[in-house]
């Protein structure tokens, strides 16, 4: 017999059918395996030499965020119930838990008793300016005193320089009478102390005006700086920080004759202060536009600057009691800091969103508030 496909190139074997199906049946496995996908050697070098391609990166499989101990999770709560306007300028914790939203635009103080589940109108004024802040008075006569009515009072400030004083009755018969500060002010922030003794407005041309009996008597200073005032922080003691444009930072101080002085303290940066806060007598820090955040560990007479993930305009800081640290700006922009860590953490809020407000609940929750009309609920693991 006759072997066929022996000398493959002779005239006779090419014109033999099998040869020519062997043949087409081997042209389509190899273009067959060439489609198939697979590791292409000289194409996995060539990404790898590329300028673009960067540097190589692990594919390792992704934790859910929600299981990360360092990825607490956002998410808007109780926006269904919330019949305040927007820009909510300050939230306060009250007696018994109680949450008030000072809100700007419209003019008003909203109360909820149940953790910011529902929301109920409390106060409401044609000022045209709005609110931006307000304190909950807790100084020692003043609390036992509105006890004994069943009365809680809370301080309502305008941008205008008006003081309300609230006096909610537990029968909601609520009371209001403004109150003279006898300064002339554009107040653009408010710091009340932790028990409500002291009290700090600031605003326009360097001016502020302070109250160190829980608003039943007020003064005003007019700092050596024309520039506007935008932060403020007061303790219980009296100490006190104000801080505004192009870096203008000033601590009070008492001299020998038992007056007042605001010292103006340096920084390395000029920036526009938005917010102060300190920790103790040594820790504080300040934050505002440009991305810049500084500490201090000396109370206040050396700062540095600290880094940070995203930079943006910050407006408002907060510390929790376990020392995590939080600062949040705009375009949604909240970072948090471990404590004993330096780096930050960037947190996935919502992108449009002013933040004006942070408040920590004894319920290691995190409550966010700004220009959108919802209040934000940050869990804390």
């Amino acid at each position: 017999m006759q072997l066929l496909f022996a000398n493959p190139k002779s005239p006779q074997a090419q014109r033999t059918p099998w040869f020519r199906f062997t043949l087409w049946s081997l042209w389509s496995l190899t273009w067959l395996g060439a489609c198939l996908p697979g590791e292409n050697p000289e194409e996995k070098e060539t990404q790898a030499q590329s300028p673009l391609s960067g540097a190589e990166i692990p594919q390792t499989p992704e934790k859910p965020k929600a299981q990360t101990r360092t990825s607490p999770q956002v998410s808007v709560s109780w926006s269904s119930s919330w019949n305040g306007g927007e820009w909510v300028t300050r939230l306060v914790v009250g007696p018994e838990n109680r949450l008030w939203a000072i809100c700007q635009q419209p003019a008003q103080c909203l109360e909820s008793s149940d953790h910011g589940r529902s929301w109920q109108l409390r106060f409401a004024t044609e000022e045209s300016a709005g609110l931006v802040g307000g304190g909950w008075l807790r100084e020692p006569e003043i609390s036992s005193q509105a006890s004994q009515q069943g009365t809680t009072s809370i301080l309502l400030v305008g941008m205008e320089g008006q003081v309300w004083k609230l006096s909610m009755q537990k029968d909601r018969n609520d009371q209001s009478e403004i109150i003279r500060t006898g300064g002339d002010i554009l107040v653009r922030e408010t710091s009340f102390s932790r028990s409500g003794k002291h009290i700090l407005l600031v605003g326009e041309t360097g001016r502020l005006v302070e109250s160190r009996d829980g608003g039943g008597h007020w003064q005003s200073h007019d700092l050596p700086s024309q520039s506007s005032l935008h932060a403020a922080w007061i303790d219980d003691s009296g100490r006190a920080w104000v801080g505004g444009s192009g870096g203008l930072l000033f601590e009070r101080q008492k001299i020998e004759s038992g007056k007042i002085r605001w010292q103006q303290k340096p920084l390395p940066e000029p920036f526009q202060i938005e917010d102060i806060l300190f920790h103790g007598q040594h820790l504080g820090w300040c934050a505002g536009s440009q991305g810049k955040l500084f500490q201090t560990e000396d109370g206040g007479n050396t700062w540095h600057r600290q880094p940070q993930v995203h930079p943006g305009f910050f407006t408002r800081l907060a510390r929790s009691q376990d020392g995590h640290l939080f600062i949040a700006g705009d375009a949604g922009l909240v970072q948090y800091r471990r404590a004993g860590e330096k780096n930050w953490k960037a947190l996935p809020t919502f992108d449009q969103t002013l933040w004006l407000d942070l408040l920590f609940l004894p319920s290691r929750e995190l409550l966010l508030a700004g220009s959108d009309p919802f209040i934000a609920s940050l869990k804390w693991p």
